[in-house]
């Protein structure tokens, strides 16, 4: 079962190492250089919105149905109390 790790980690790496060079190899074509500040800057975009978005959305998107549920049991309560 280990030996399967292996296969996946080595996997990992040439596809990373593959899709990697293709991005950098598509930005010579298009601007005659590699700018590896540019590419890490890219890269690091990317990585912080898909790690950030969620935690800015996911609550986003909930306060609106937390405040329709809370005005819900307000005016039941109210209907039944009031």
């Amino acid at each position: 079962m280990a030996e399967r790790g292996f296969v996946g980690v080595g996997f990992f790496f040439v596809l990373s190492g593959f899709l990697i060079t293709t991005l950098l190899v598509r930005e010579r074509d298009r601007t005659g250089r590699i700018s590896l500040a540019g590419f890490s800057w890219r890269r690091a975009l990317r990585i912080l919105l898909a790690h950030l978005l969620p935690a800015y959305l996911l609550p986003a998107l909930a306060v609106p149905r937390i405040a329709v549920l809370a005005t819900g049991i307000a005016i039941c309560l109210a209907a039944k109390w009031g």
